[in-house]
């Protein structure tokens, strides 16, 4: 599987339609309600993220 690019992640959070299937497909969310979230924490850790960073193929 290729990389995906700082590039592609910064697009698809500003293509989300908020249709709630990564909420409910989350396997964590489903074992914790400390979690809040991939729909909250995937555009919150952006701000963290380094896109001079290489990224991990996981």
């Amino acid at each position: 599987m290729a990389p995906i690019s700082w590039h592609s992640v910064d697009l698809s959070l500003d293509e989300c339609i908020k249709c709630n299937i990564c909420t409910s497909y989350c396997p964590v969310s489903a074992v914790t309600d400390l979690f809040p979230g991939p729909k909250y924490v995937g555009p919150q850790a952006q701000r963290f993220r380094d896109p001079d960073q290489a990224t991990s193929p996981d």
